[in-house]
């Protein structure tokens, strides 16, 4: 599963590119360690993690993707992604 970080809020994302998956995101201050924190994790483990942030899926809406995206680089994304 690739890691794309953004190490200037500190935001990595686990995505997969399988349709029909979610992406997971996590806040991170080392990054080895956030890697062997949740690799032994199951999906629900990693969504109970105090690192994570959400989870989002591939949705046709732009709108609503590029709002979720936009989000994880506010100063507290947490909120943004309660529905």
């Amino acid at each position: 599963m690739p890691l794309f970080l953004y190490p200037k809020v500190g935001l990595a994302v686990f995505e997969s590119f399988v349709p029909g998956n979610a992406y997971y995101t996590f806040r991170y201050y080392d990054c080895d360690m956030l890697i062997n924190q949740i690799t032994s994790l199951s999906k629900t483990e990693m969504v109970l993690s105090s690192d994570f942030l959400g989870r989002g899926y591939h949705v046709q809406d732009k709108d609503k993707l590029q709002d979720k995206i936009d989000a994880l680089f506010n100063e507290n994304p947490e909120d943004e992604w309660q529905e």
